[in-house]
């Protein structure tokens, strides 16, 4: 038997756990705005979102679909994107029989488990002095871009130029948020006059961040991941026949056991981190 003895001992007593650093969204509410600096123009990720409103929660799968260039499933597909296909198919066959209320229908029914392309957006916000992660759809996320784009330094394809002293490096903006439902947009717009539109501790931050890089380790963990035995149970949560695609229920084989998973098991609240 090994003992550690003496300062050894010691060391193991006094010493105090890491603390693990926690991320999460930074929400903002309709009519809401914050101020913010934005460090560079490569601070954002791209992910695809899973999930029904109201049925299933959102989640990405453990190991991605490829998708091409226009973001169109090529192989590696999730159980969620074979149910959109199989709706897919059926909506093409009804379009070729001229059937519009049938194709509408599954149509309707493919949008379910289409995945949603989605953008991390990573900011400093100015009041807390700290990096901040904001979540925004390809629509919302491409509004603040292109306002970020009028104060870059831009090569020949229109994309900012490394390295280059963009505009922007030494800009405050406001990033906003309107709108409701599915409606909502985000802005982002220049602070002219930052001794009138900053606060004094805004202010501070403002110049103490000034060369900064984001904290890119703020994206990791954000977003849930469901490997495919979870991806199949939600696909029978949301009521989808998954024989249809030639899958069969889980066991708790693959957590240890060897009989199907019960049609009760949901994912609640406390095994999300949103």
């Amino acid at each position: 038997m090994t003992l550690n003895k003496g300062a050894m001992a010691i060391g193991s007593l006094t010493a105090q756990p890491a603390v693990e650093k926690t991320t999460d969204f930074t929400k903002l509410e309709s009519g809401e705005s914050i101020k913010v600096r934005v460090k560079s123009a490569e601070d954002l990720a791209q992910y695809f979102n899973y999930g029904i409103f109201g049925s299933v929660k959102s989640f990405v799968p453990d190991k991605p679909s490829t998708r091409d260039a226009k973001g169109y499933v090529v192989s590696d597909f999730t159980a969620w994107d074979l149910a959109e296909r199989h709706y897919r198919e059926l909506q093409f066959a009804e379009i070729r029989n001229k059937n519009k209320a049938a194709a509408d229908k599954y149509g309707e029914e493919a949008r379910k488990y289409k995945a949603t392309e989605k953008y991390l957006m990573g900011f400093f916000e100015l009041s807390k002095g700290e990096d901040i992660v904001v979540d925004m759809t390809k629509k919302q996320a491409l509004n603040v871009y292109q306002t970020i784009l009028e104060y870059a330094e831009l090569d020949e394809n229109g994309n900012p130029i490394a390295g280059a002293e963009h505009d922007f490096l030494n800009m405050a903006f406001k990033l906003s948020k309107t709108g409701a439902s599915t409606s909502t947009s985000f802005s982002l717009t220049p602070i002219i006059n930052l001794q009138k539109g900053l606060t004094e501790e805004e202010n501070a931050n403002f110049e103490k961040s000034a060369g900064e890089t984001f904290d890119q380790t703020l994206f990791d963990g954000l977003l849930f991941e469901a490997d495919e035995a979870m991806q199949i149970s939600n696909l029978i949560q949301a009521g989808f026949d998954i024989s249809l695609i030639g899958l069969e229920k889980p066991t708790v084989a693959q957590t240890g056991g060897d009989t199907p998973l019960d049609d009760s098991i949901e994912v609640t609240d406390d095994v999300l981190p949103f």
